[in-house]
């Protein structure tokens, strides 16, 4: 019905899988196949997405710059940045979302520029 080594994939399929192995890919290897390649394309579950911190630095330069622009941004008379993120950094819990807001609210006020 098809060439050796399409045989030899079902019959190794079906050893590995533990099912008769007579290289005919009939009902049951069929629904061993679509088993495993469902396992493979389901998506995993939220709990079991482990997410790294991007905003974890280790340099006291990094520490010390974002502090500088928090420092401005809280300085301002009009839309004052919330001391939260202050909090945060100085406790070592700033989030990537707050780090990557602050930065972007730094440049929207021109604060991140050559000058």
């Amino acid at each position: 019905m098809y060439g050796d080594g399409l045989a030899k994939v079902v019959l190794d399929f079906q050893k590995k899988n533990k099912l008769g192995a007579d290289e005919v890919a009939g009902r049951v290897t069929m629904a061993a196949n679509e088993k495993v390649l469902t396992s493979l394309i389901t998506p995993p579950k939220e709990e079991e997405i482990k997410v790294p911190n991007l905003y974890n630095p280790e340099s006291k330069a990094v520490i010390e710059l974002t502090a500088r622009v928090l420092s401005r941004l809280e300085k301002q008379e009009t839309n004052p940045i919330s001391d939260v993120h202050r909090k945060n950094l100085e406790s070592g819990t700033l989030t990537d979302s707050q780090a990557i807001g602050i930065l972007f609210v730094a440049i929207d006020r021109e604060f991140l520029t050559k000058n």
